[in-house]
């Protein structure tokens, strides 16, 4: 397709010519290309569409997906020219370019599906119209280049030079001695940390965007080995591209450098060129590489929030001198019949999963279960119906960090001096003179089980947890030991709900069994949104987004664990809390999170409580608040309603989110503490 002509001006070009044109490239593009475009276009669409159809009527969704496909075709069916221009590194670029465009408009639409049909439908013909406007321009400017060039422009030919002097394609025909090796090194050593942490920048907004510091440093120091198989191949995914990028870049370099003439083809492809290249200043590539190291500095301290880490770790508090409550024997009085106790950690369980007119932000309720166990029970709401916790901060946004300010009243913070930088592998206690929930419960003479799917090497749990012979710590290497592991099986973490859910309820009737008082602390896994929710066999198949699926998936089987316990004859003697670990990381595709506004909270519910609370809606508390609050479900009284940094939410005393309001809490909790350091961090 020939879209310059030596006698004709760029403005005769008008639209009934740009129309001829189109037409024409067509007709000449090849049947092969033509099929690759269609099917390209209707794969690329129905994937697009179908995390979507369970939201959206079939005749929307077919609609929606036809129309993306058709646009697709019309964009990419006659044109081809655009990626014939210049050398072949370029036309990578412009693929790669105007492909992410095309990916992202597709991407912003997708978010429109679920709101008004003709709000979706201009905003859909709007950015579409943008795109042929920007392939137009992409058609323009080639067409301006090449008429350029046939007339010897100084600046098109220089632009030229600078496009064969610094391909990866331009053959080489004579060779310097000039030494590049330095000069290489440190270009492609600035270039690739740059990229890296760009890259990195990028992953960690994507997935983590809650974490900071502290919890970066927690999860390189103490995952061993146990990441998900899907982060996993997500860093070695990333690790390829980066080293890939730099080795392109480090080869650009090098054999710009190197070369003295260099053999190339001009822009119409006709004639062979052979270019002298000029040894021009190198300041211009150490501007390339310090501009990409500068960007990627910049985006890594952005999406830490560097600068508040070190401001927050120069700056000391006194929060934990002047509020913190030890959880000593003397002050927690337990009944003369101890209850036991089922605590139920969902991971990434939201209020916001349930419908619009019961409270959560989803056209229908995801999860019924939860929210009829949260309406017919005790349920600690920031507002007056159903609700949660509604306080966060990076500490306790993940579930390592939630497990230890809900048993402990503290957050998990200073992990750079834990056990005086041990790994976690050799570490004999995490935080271990920190008196937590297992240390109140085993002086009471309780039996303890920790029980959950993935791991418990990850993130140091086994040495959080576990400390007495009465305490016992079960995961999936046990029940792989025990046959309980079907053969072959492959999970992204371990246990997938549906086989820990009957092994819960073998240990608890194991439990029971004995005279003796029992907590049982089980976690679920399979609602974990950086896989997008892991569908399991007993996942609802109508309902066709993974994620969605998974939640109500484990909505119903937590259900089905108190319908079960409710026929037991220890039913009675039994307090049940279900909690949302912390609120998802990911805002999943095709399930709404802060659309329009709305304020995210984690569930929770407490069943069979000892007590009722003097105020159980309108309260602002955070995970904390969880530790005093679980002892006094179980029947405990605490005097000054206070245990760590936590309050008795059944007690009319306020939260310290309350008194010193939410914002200068959280501020204050995330500072450094000498206290914390001199009182929490070591053997026990």
């Amino acid at each position: 397709m020939k879209l310059y002509d030596e006698n004709k001006k760029i403005s005769e070009l008008d639209i009934f010519k740009w129309l001829h044109l189109y037409w024409e490239g067509i007709r000449e593009n090849s049947f092969l290309w033509k099929i690759i475009v269609v099917v390209l276009a209707i794969a690329s669409s129905a994937a697009a569409i179908m995390p979507f159809s369970d939201v959206m009527a079939a005749s929307k969704a077919v609609m929606c997906a036809g129309f993306l496909a058709l646009c697709t075709i019309v964009l990419f069916l006659p044109f081809r020219s655009p990626v014939r221009s210049f050398h072949w590194d370029y036309r990578c670029v412009f693929i790669s370019i105007y492909g992410y465009m095309i990916y992202r408009t597709v991407n912003t639409l997708l978010y429109m599906i679920e709101g008004d049909s003709a709000e979706f439908q201009n905003y859909w013909s709007m950015y579409w119209f943008i795109n042929f406007l920007a392939f137009g321009a992409v058609l323009q400017l080639n067409l301006l280049i090449h008429k350029l060039y046939a007339k010897k422009d100084r600046r098109v030919l220089k632009l030229y030079e600078m496009m064969i002097k610094y391909s990866l394609f331009s053959r080489i025909k004579v060779k310097n001695e000039r030494k590049a090796k330095k000069y290489t090194i440190i270009n492609t050593s600035l270039f690739m940390i740059g990229i890296t942490l760009f890259t990195a920048s990028k992953y960690l907004d994507r997935n983590f965007s809650a974490m900071d510091m502290d919890t970066i440093f927690f999860t390189i120091r103490f995952a061993n080995g146990s990441y998900s198989s899907d982060v996993r191949n997500a860093i070695i995914l990333m690790a390829a591209a980066v080293i890939l990028v730099a080795l392109l870049f480090m080869i650009m370099v090098y054999r710009r450098e190197k070369a003295d003439v260099l053999l190339s083809r001009s822009p119409d492809r006709k004639q062979s060129l052979e270019m002298k290249i000029s040894y021009s200043p190198k300041w211009i590539v150490y501007l390339l590489s310090c501009g990409v190291f500068v960007c990627g500095m910049s985006r890594i301290c952005d999406s830490l929030d560097l600068l508040t880490f070190i401001k927050r770790n120069l700056t000391v508090s006194s929060i934990y001198e002047e509020h913190y409550a030890a959880p000593t024997q003397d002050i927690i009085h337990f009944p003369d019949k101890k209850k036991n106790l089922v605590y139920i950690y969902m991971e990434s369980f939201e209020n916001t999963y349930t419908s619009f007119e019961h409270g959560g932000n989803q056209p229908k309720d995801l999860i019924p279960e939860v929210y009829e166990l949260e309406k017919e029970n005790i349920n600690f709401s920031n507002g007056s119906g159903v609700g949660g916790q509604s306080v966060f901060f990076p500490l306790i946004m993940y579930t390592m960090g939630s497990t230890v300010a809900q048993t402990s009243g503290v957050p998990l913070t200073s992990v750079l001096k834990l056990e005086h930088n041990n790994m976690a592998a050799k570490m004999s206690s995490m935080l271990g003179s920190l008196r937590r929930l297992e240390d109140v419960l085993h002086d009471e003479g309780y039996n303890q089980l920790f029980i959950r799917g993935e791991n418990t090497n990850f993130a140091g749990y086994n040495t959080y947890v576990g400390r007495y012979d009465n305490s016992k710590v079960y995961d999936v290497k046990n029940a792989m030991a025990d046959g309980k592991v079907p053969e072959n099986y492959i999970h992204p973490w371990g246990l997938q709900d549906s086989l820990l859910f009957p092994l819960v309820k073998e240990h608890i009737d194991e439990l029971a069994a004995q005279d003796a008082p029992f907590c049982v602390s089980m976690y679920t896994v399979d609602t974990h949104s950086v896989e997008k929710g892991m569908r399991c066999e007993l996942c609802d198949p109508k309902i066709k987004n993974d994620f969605a699926a998974a939640i109500n998936c484990s909505s119903r089987q937590t259900a089905d664990l108190i319908k079960w316990l409710s026929e037991k004859p220890y039913w009675e003697d039994t307090v049940v809390i279900i909690v949302g670990d912390h609120l998802s990381e990911l805002c999943i595709d095709g399930v709404r999170f802060d659309d329009d506004g709305y304020l995210r909270t984690t569930c929770n519910c407490i069943i069979n409580s000892q007590k009722v609370p003097v105020y159980e809606k309108n309260r602002t508390f955070c995970a904390m608040d969880m530790f005093p609050t679980t002892l006094s479900a179980i029947g405990c009284t605490i005097d000054g309603d206070r245990l760590g940094l936590g309050t008795d939410l059944f007690s009319d005393t306020p939260t310290l989110c309350e008194e010193m309001g939410a914002d200068i809490f959280v501020e204050e909790i995330q500072k450094k503490s000498e206290f914390y350091d001199e009182n929490f961090i070591g053997k026990k």
